[in-house]
């Protein structure tokens, strides 16, 4: 993706809270911010709250709602995959779960 002055990207804001009558905790997606690309430098991305952001690595900075929407599938639902491959019982099924996740016997993780 290429992004230019004027693009507009989100953060996350985990101070940003907002919670839902009935809810346990706050609404994931409501910590996403949106800001826009008001100017760069050689190196960074210049966003309207006065934050630099890396153009190479835009640590911290999703560049579309689709990368926000990634970000929170994965934390609805990684927890729950976790535990599920936790419980399975049968290599066969394991087995194609560590070709997926490229793990091997004996590597770190």
């Amino acid at each position: 993706m290429s992004l230019q002055v004027g693009d507009r990207v989100w953060i996350f804001d985990g101070n940003r809270r907002i919670y839902i009558k009935g809810q346990s905790g706050p609404v994931f997606r409501e910590h996403f911010r949106p800001l826009t690309i008001d100017a760069e430098t050689r190196i960074s991305w210049v966003l309207s709250d006065g934050r630099k952001i890396n153009k190479k690595t835009l640590d911290g900075c999703y560049p579309t709602e689709e990368s926000v929407d990634d970000a929170c599938w994965i934390q609805d639902h990684s927890y729950r995959i976790s535990e599920e491959v936790r419980r399975c019982r049968s290599a066969a099924t394991l087995k194609q779960i560590a070709s997926l996740v490229n793990w091997t016997p004996g590597s770190r993780g």
